[in-house]
C-alpha cells in the first residue's frame, strides 16, 4: 500500500498490535459449549463498527508530530485505504478464536448462556446501540486529554526558554502577562475575527474557534490582488492560557508555539499583541479580533488557488 502505516493515528497502531496479537493464533477453537458461545457474543459484526470508529473519531483528535497529516479529509481518506489492508492482514476468525477462548476462561458456560440472552433482550440491543456512541466518546476525550497535556508540556517549555532569552522589557512583559488576573477560558471559548489589510491589494480574513477542551481551529484566506494569487490556511491545534498569556502550539511541530499577551477582552472584543522573539516590544504586532461574524470570502476568478 502507498500508505504508511506509521502514519497513521494511534487507534490505527492500535489495531496493528492486534495484527501481529493473532498471529500465532491456532485455528482449532474445540467444540466446548463455552467457546461455541463465546464466538456467538464476539461476532465480526464488532470488529467492523471499531474500525469505522477509527475512521469517524480519528481525524478529530490531533496527534503530536502528524506531519503533512493536517487535513481531516485526507486522513479520512488514508484511513479508508489502508482499512482493507488492515483487516486482511489481523484475520479476524483467528483472532476471534483466540478472544472466544480467553472469555471462555473466565465466564461458565451458564454466565455466558445468561450474557447472550441479555444481548437478545430488548435492554440488552439498546446497551449494544449505544456501546459504539460510548466507546467512541471516550476514545476521543481521553485521547484528547493525553495528547493536551503533553503538548501542554512542551509548550511551556519553549515559553521558558523565549522569556530567558528575552531582554529586560520583553521578559517584564510575558512575566508581568503570565502573572496577570487569570482570565476564564470561556471568555476565549467562542469564534473570533479578524480583517487584516497588509498594505494596498493584500487582505488577510481570518477565522479563530477555540474550544473548552483546548483545542482550536485556525481558517485564514490570503487575497493579493497584485499577484493574483488565493492563498487558504487551515489548520488545528491546541492552545493553553496562563493568566494572560495566551498560547497556541504548532500542529506539524509541537517545539514551535505562538505567544499573544492579552490586553484587553469583552464579550464583543479581544484585544492582544503578538510576541516576537528577538523583536523589541514595540515592533510586537497588535491585534484586533471581534465576535463580529464575516464571510470569507471565495476565490476570484482568475487567481491562483494555493493551499498551506
Amino acid at each position: 500500500m502507498s500508505t504508511r502505516i506509521s502514519e497513521l493515528t494511534l487507534s490505527s497502531c492500535f489495531l496493528v498490535g492486534l495484527l501481529f496479537a493473532g498471529n500465532g493464533i491456532a485455528q482449532d477453537a474445540g467444540d466446548h459449549p463455552s467457546i461455541k458461545l463465546a464466538r456467538i457474543l464476539i461476532s465480526d459484526t464488532a470488529f467492523n463498527e471499531f474500525l469505522d470508529q477509527v475512521i469517524t473519531v480519528a481525524p478529530d483528535v490531533q496527534i503530536p508530530f502528524q506531519g503533512e497529516i493536517n487535513s481531516r479529509k485526507k486522513l479520512i481518506r488514508q484511513l479508508q485505504a489502508v482499512r482493507p489492508d488492515l483487516t486482511s492482514r489481523i484475520r479476524w476468525e483467528k483472532l476471534q478464536d483466540k478472544l472466544a477462548r480467553d472469555l471462555a476462561s473466565r465466564f461458565s458456560e451458564d454466565e455466558l448462556q445468561a450474557l447472550l440472552t441479555f444481548h437478545r433482550s430488548e435492554i440488552g440491543q439498546k446497551w449494544l446501540g449505544q456501546q459504539a456512541a460510548l466507546s467512541t466518546e471516550v476514545f476521543k476525550n481521553i485521547t484528547q486529554e493525553i495528547v493536551h497535556s503533553y503538548l501542554k508540556e512542551i509548550a511551556q517549555s519553549q515559553v521558558s526558554r523565549i522569556e530567558a532569552a528575552m531582554e529586560g522589557v520583553g521578559r517584564k512583559a510575558i512575566e508581568n502577562a503570565r502573572n496577570g488576573t487569570p482570565l476564564p477560558m470561556e471568555q476565549l471559548c467562542r469564534s473570533w475575527y479578524e480583517i487584516i489589510e497588509e498594505t494596498p491589494g493584500l487582505t488577510d480574513y481570518n477565522l479563530v474557534e477555540r474550544k473548552t477542551d483546548g483545542s482550536f481551529k485556525f481558517t485564514g484566506v490570503t487575497i493579493d490582488a497584485n499577484e493574483k494569487t488565493y492563498t487558504r490556511i487551515t489548520s488545528r491545534s491546541h492552545w493553553f492560557l496562563e493568566g494572560r498569556l495566551l498560547i497556541e502550539t504548532n500542529e506539524a511541530d509541537p517545539e514551535i508555539v505562538t505567544i499573544y499577551i492579552i490586553e484587553q477582552i469583552s464579550a464583543t472584543e479581544l484585544q492582544s499583541r503578538l510576541v516576537e522573539e528577538g523583536s523589541p516590544v514595540e515592533d510586537w504586532i497588535e491585534i484586533k479580533e471581534t465576535t463580529t461574524p464575516f464571510r470569507i470570502p471565495s476565490i476570484p476568478d482568475g487567481y491562483e488557488l494555493i493551499e498551506e
